[in-house]
C-alpha cells in the first residue's frame, strides 16, 4: 500500500498556541477554508466515526476549546492539527513524495545520508519519528508526524544548497524523492520557517 508525505511551512509555536485558545473566529475560518478536506476525511473515516471517533470538525473544535482528549481517537486530532497547519502556513507541492511506501523513504533517506553529512534524525524515515510536543496523544497507526525547526532546516540546507542532486547515482524515482526533500528544506530556509510533516 502506498502513502503520501505532506509538508507545511508553518511556525510550530503558532500552531501550538491555537490548541486550547478558545478562538471561535479561527475555528469558523478553518472550518470554512478547509471544508472540502473535512468532508473528504469524514468520508474516508466513516466507519471509525460510526464507531465513536469524532468527525474531523468536532476534533478541531475540541483542540481549539482545550477539551480533554481520548487516545482512542488520536488520529482525528492530528488530522485536525493538519487543518490548522494548512490554514496558518503554506502547503508544499511534493509529487516525488506522493504515493510512496516506507521502503521508498528508507532509500531516499539512505541516499541523502550517504551523499551528504546530514544527521539521520533529519532524514526519512527517522524524521517521521519526531513528534512535535503539542501534548496530544499519539495515534496507534496513521498519521505519522515529524517536524524540523527553521534552524535545523538551515543546517541541513548547507550541504544541499550547492549540490547537483541529479549527479547522484540512483533510480530516477528515488531521485525525485531526494529532490523533493531538498525542495522542502530549501523552501523552509527561504521562508525562515519551521516544517511540519505528515505521512499517511
Amino acid at each position: 500500500m502506498s502513502y503520501t508525505v505532506s509538508a507545511y511551512l508553518v511556525n510550530l509555536d503558532s500552531v501550538h498556541k491555537v490548541l486550547g485558545s478558545g478562538n471561535c473566529d479561527l475555528l469558523r475560518e478553518i472550518s470554512i477554508a478547509q471544508g472540502d478536506t473535512i468532508a473528504r476525511r469524514n468520508r474516508e473515516f466513516k466507519q471509525e466515526i460510526e464507531g465513536g471517533a469524532p468527525p474531523l470538525e468536532h476534533a478541531l473544535r475540541q483542540l481549539i476549546d482545550g477539551a480533554r482528549l481520548t487516545g482512542a481517537h488520536a488520529f482525528q486530532y492530528w488530522y485536525a492539527v493538519e487543518l490548522i497547519a494548512a490554514h496558518a502556513g503554506q502547503p508544499l507541492d511534493l509529487p516525488g513524495l506522493a504515493s510512496v511506501d516506507c521502503s521508498y523513504l528508507d532509500e531516499v533517506g539512505g541516499l541523502l545520508g550517504t551523499a551528504f553529512p546530514i544527521s539521520p534524525h533529519h532524514l526519512f524515515p527517522r524524521l517521521l519519528e519526531r513528534w512535535p510536543s503539542f501534548g496530544l496523544p499519539a495515534p496507534h497507526d496513521f498519521p505519522v508526524v515529524g517536524f524540523l525547526r527553521a534552524a535545523e532546516c538551515a543546517e541541513v540546507a548547507k550541504p544541499l544548497g550547492t549540490a547537483d542532486l541529479e549527479d547522484l547515482e540512483a533510480d530516477g524515482e528515488i531521485l525525485e524523492g531526494v529532490e523533493d526533500y531538498a525542495k522542502m528544506i530549501l523552501a523552509a530556509v527561504a521562508a525562515d520557517s519551521d516544517l511540519l510533516i505528515f505521512y499517511y
